[in-house]
C-alpha cells in the first residue's frame, strides 16, 4: 500500500490518501507530515481539486474497500446519491435504505467510512444537531466541509457520480 498526502484549501487539515493496487482503499484527515509525499497527478488528485472547489465531477478511479459489513456498502452506495451542498438526516438516510429503524445502524456505517469525501459521509446530519464525524477534525472539519460546498453550490450544474462495483 501506498499514501499520499493532500493539501486541502481547509488551513488545518491534510488527508492521507492510502492506495493499493486494486484502488483507493482509505482518505483520513491528518496533520500536514512532510515525510509522506504529494498525491501525484492522478484522476483521484483531479477530482480532489474539483471537490474543494466546488466543481464535483465523476468518479474516475478504482476504490477498494474489503472486509466491510454488506448493511455498511449499502449505507456508502446511498451516501454517493447525496447532491454536492445538499444534506440529509440519519433517519432520511435509514429510510431511504427501507429500513427506517436503522438509524444507529446508518451512523455506525457513516462512522465507518473509509472514504469520507468519496462517500460524503458528512452530508449526513441527526435531526436536531450536525450528528458525529468520526475524522480527526470531527464536527468542526464536518461543518467546515458543509459551508465549504454550500458556499460553492451556485457553481454545482451536475451531482458527483460513483462507479461502485466494489461495495456490493
Amino acid at each position: 500500500m501506498n499514501k499520499y498526502q493532500y493539501s486541502t484549501p481547509l488551513s488545518f487539515t491534510s488527508w492521507i490518501i492510502h492506495l493499493t493496487t486494486a484502488g483507493v482503499s482509505r482518505i483520513t484527515d491528518s496533520a500536514y507530515d512532510k515525510s509522506i509525499p504529494s498525491l501525484p497527478v492522478s484522476p483521484l488528485k483531479n477530482w480532489l481539486d474539483a471537490f474543494f472547489e466546488g466543481n464535483p465531477i465523476d468518479i474516475d478511479f478504482d476504490i477498494y474497500i474489503p472486509n466491510f459489513p454488506p448493511f455498511y456498502s449499502k449505507v456508502w452506495h446511498k451516501l454517493t446519491g447525496i447532491p454536492y451542498g445538499t444534506m440529509v438526516t440519519y433517519k432520511e438516510l435509514a429510510s431511504l435504505l427501507n429500513n427506517p429503524n436503522a438509524v444507529r445502524a446508518v451512523g455506525s456505517a457513516c462512522a465507518q467510512n473509509p472514504l469520507s469525501l468519496v462517500l460524503p459521509c458528512h452530508r449526513v446530519v441527526g435531526t436536531s444537531c450536525i450528528g458525529g464525524f468520526s475524522a480527526l477534525g470531527g464536527i468542526t472539519l464536518k461543518q467546515s466541509l458543509i459551508d465549504m460546498e454550500k458556499k460553492h453550490l451556485h457553481n454545482t450544474t451536475k451531482e458527483p457520480i460513483v462507479k461502485l462495483q466494489t461495495l456490493q
